[in-house]
């Protein structure tokens, strides 16, 4: 059955695509993280000796097939509310990068990063895998006494925006005038520092983030720009393989040494591997209030800034299949059917669906407005996220129901606005 899934998903890719030929339309993205994290659940479940569900099988195509329809149904309905001429060409804008302001950012993130080795040092001695292991499972499970003060949070998490600005006007600029100058070292230095903040919450999910976002951002502009197929070919030869080096590298550094194939086929198969394996045989599951697990980000919220107390319940179990551990991560549609059931499955997929559908017509569409804000775009790809790392974690409600996603669009566009310039428009 585990094989039947992975070519279900690919024939919904390819009816999917005939429709869309846009490699970054959302349900394209979503679609091919599935049939990822399937084809890893087959090298899984073949070393436990075990097979997914009829119920596993339904429920991940119907999610699909309904994501995917409405996403498709979303764009269309983009092109006649954001209706333009699109006879007029692609417009990029050169983005100016002060060198004083570049270093100083890097500096910046060199505090935070020192700010942030000191505290550790006096709370959990030196830095290596066994104490992130450590600090990784106490804020894991809400342990404060090992938490870091929120100021130096605060700090890393202005870093981490930076790396992200710095990696689009890297792009930007590249597929303007199709150099890197010594101003794009700065940028690329700037970028690259922000890696090392997946060491503030001991995860390899940051650094995921990044690349995620980077990788589209690229593709974004081979699309705009009508650059070389073979070039970006090879760019994404290159991300795919440094994706799984610094997964593995950061994996040790952190204490999860599973090995290269093991880690990366444990972490992006095993979602699905878990909510098959709760399909089956159900543990108790303690919803403390309505949507504990789909809304739980944006009680934590309410709750922080002093609106009512609510308490939810997020951790979940460690599980083996047939004695090989596999993870306490059960993928994000196991939040909507513990939450609402099938009926919540086929709601969420359908307002996700069509909203992202909208949203990537949008953006499609700002390109040809000479007076389009580019920060709209690094907002739209910052989130593109969601949908490639859906199948390991819920990341469509809890992402745009949480009050830090609306912090951290702030702190963009006052550290872009301060940071940079946009200058004169090249048309394509």
């Amino acid at each position: 059955m585990d094989i039947f899934l992975f070519i279900f998903i690919i024939i919904i890719g390819i009816i999917s695509f005939i429709f869309n030929r846009n490699i970054l339309f959302p349900a394209h993205i979503l679609i091919t993280s599935y049939a990822v994290a399937s084809f890893m659940l087959i090298i899984i479940l073949k070393n436990v000796e075990s097979d997914i569900s009829y119920i596993t099988f339904l429920l991940t195509i119907l999610f699909l097939v309904i994501f995917t329809f409405f996403c498709h149904l979303g764009n269309n309905f983009g092109e006649r509310l954001f209706f333009l001429d699109k006879s007029t060409k692609y417009s990029i804008k050169f983005i100016h990068v002060n060198n004083k302001k570049i270093i100083f950012l890097i500096a910046f993130q060199l505090l935070s990063l020192s700010l942030f080795i000191l505290k550790f040092d006096s709370m959990l001695g030196h830095l290596n895998s066994a104490t992130l292991t450590i600090f990784r499972l106490s804020n894991h499970y809400g342990n404060s006494f090992y938490s870091m003060p929120s100021w130096i949070n605060f700090m890393c998490n202005i870093s981490l925006i930076s790396s992200f600005l710095s990696m689009y006007v890297l792009i930007n600029n590249y597929f303007y005038n199709h150099k890197i100058n010594k101003k794009g070292i700065l940028l690329i230095i700037n970028s690259l520092m922000g890696v090392s903040f997946s060491l503030v919450n001991s995860s390899r999910y940051t650094i995921f983030v990044f690349i995620i976002y980077t990788l589209c951002l690229y593709l974004f502009f081979c699309k705009i720009t009508y650059s070389s197929k073979f070039l970006s070919s090879i760019f994404l030869s290159f991300v795919s393989f440094f994706t799984l080096i610094s997964f593995n590298m950061l994996g040790n550094i952190i204490g999860r040494t599973n090995g290269l194939s093991n880690s990366a086929t444990y972490y992006f198969g095993g979602g699905m591997a878990l909510f098959d394996s709760y399909l089956k045989d159900p543990f108790p599951t303690y919803s403390l209030i309505f949507g504990n697990y789909t809304f739980s980000t944006f009680y934590k919220g309410l709750s922080k800034i002093g609106i009512g107390n609510f308490h939810t319940q997020t951790s979940l179990p460690f599980k083996s299949i047939n004695g090989v551990s596999i993870g306490n991560v059960y993928s994000g549609l196991f939040s909507y059917y513990v939450d609402f059931g099938i009926a919540g499955i086929v709601v969420i997929a359908i307002i996700v669906g069509f909203l992202y559908g909208l949203l990537f017509n949008y953006i499609s569409s700002i390109v040809f407005i000479k007076k389009n804000k580019n920060i709209k775009i690094v907002i739209y790809f910052y989130l593109s996220y969601t949908l490639v790392l859906f199948t390991f974690s819920e990341t469509f409600i809890n992402t745009f129901l949480s009050f830090g996603l609306y912090v951290n669009i702030y702190i963009m566009y006052a550290l872009y606005k301060f940071f940079f310039n946009e200058l004169e428009v090249k048309q394509y």
